[in-house]
């Protein structure tokens, strides 16, 4: 296989295979713009222009999120997966303890609150990330839940309020 080398910040690095550029590529280290060169190019080109890497590999063993899958493997292709967006991960689990601890103790606000303040983070960072990244999903579930657990507590004291106020309103 190919040794690849890929200049990035000014500096050369290298040598790696094409599996691990690919998957440099894929995370963002390694762009369109910058610089790659292997045995038998014959000058450094940018990566947008070297055919060799905008295709899956022969092989079939890697085939981008999108293509079709490989013969050869039984139609089963090992897409790159993004990864995920830690934010929106802790956004659903702050998000599903809030709901949690609203049943069980009435405080669901406690942990609503940064469970809506991590979607709100984790969807921005998916938005404007340069490359792919999963999680919007887990965002969007940590949103719903958060903001319900915190309308259902804020609707329990008001209740609480009201309930309180017709009981001691008549002394």
């Amino acid at each position: 296989m190919k040794q690849w080398y890929y200049g990035r910040a000014d500096q050369q690095s290298g040598p790696v295979d094409e599996f691990t550029l690919r998957g440099k590529i894929a995370a963002g280290e390694v762009t369109a713009d910058s610089l790659v060169w292997c045995d038998g190019m014959g000058d450094w080109q940018p990566l947008a222009d070297v055919p060799d890497l905008q295709q899956p590999l022969a092989d079939g063993i890697y085939a981008p999120p999108g293509t079709s899958p490989s013969p050869g493997l039984g139609g089963y292709t090992m897409g790159y997966q993004p990864p995920t967006c830690g934010l929106a991960i802790a956004s659903m689990v702050c998000g599903i303890s809030a709901v949690v601890m609203l049943m069980c103790y009435g405080l669901g606000a406690l942990v609503g609150i940064p469970a809506v303040i991590c979607g709100h983070m984790a969807m921005r960072k998916i938005r404007e990330a340069p490359y792919a990244m999963a999680g919007r999903g887990m965002a969007i579930a940590g949103l719903i839940t958060g903001y319900s657990a915190m309308a259902l507590m804020l609707v329990g004291v008001i209740f609480f309020i009201v309930l309180i106020s017709q009981n001691f309103g008549s002394f």
